[in-house]
């Protein structure tokens, strides 16, 4: 009768042990994952901005001006003889990109929403990009880029 009670309260210490150490687990992969999808939708924007810089970097294909009002950066290439334009700018709580050929009428929401940003600038010193953006939570990210082609 002891060897059996011992068998069970052995049991039920070993349940007791192997629940904790699966709430333990699954609590910290919580944890984790929720860290990295906060580093991930933090860093996007700036990562985009910064990527989209270093993709366009020809000589003369990239201005920062003015989109509808809106500071933007601007990307313009020649396809098939036709120039086109692509514009990053800032717009109702939205980094957004727009692609058009040189001279079609636009409005601000044709563009393709990014992700969310409050407000975007951009300013360029020496072939430096310094990248700006406040999310829609108030938190600020700030880049720089050189760019390697010149005007």
């Amino acid at each position: 009768m002891t060897d059996q009670m011992f068998l069970v309260i052995l049991f039920a210490v070993f349940a007791v042990c192997a629940f904790s150490l699966s709430m333990i687990g699954a609590n910290i992969y919580s944890h984790t994952a929720s860290v990295m999808n906060e580093d991930y939708e933090e860093r996007i924007d700036i990562s985009y901005v910064t990527e989209k810089i270093r993709q366009w970097d020809e000589k003369d294909s990239i201005e920062i001006g003015s989109f509808h009002g809106r500071t933007a950066l601007i990307h313009t290439e020649k396809i098939n003889g036709k120039k086109y334009n692509t514009y990053l700018y800032q717009e109702k709580g939205a980094l957004r990109e727009l692609m058009v050929r040189e001279g079609l009428d636009t409005t601000t929401m044709q563009g393709e929403k990014i992700v969310a940003a409050k407000d975007f600038s951009v300013v360029e010193t020496k072939q430096l990009y310094h990248i700006k953006i406040q999310e829609s939570d108030g938190k600020i990210y700030q880049n720089c880029v050189y760019r390697h082609s010149r005007n």
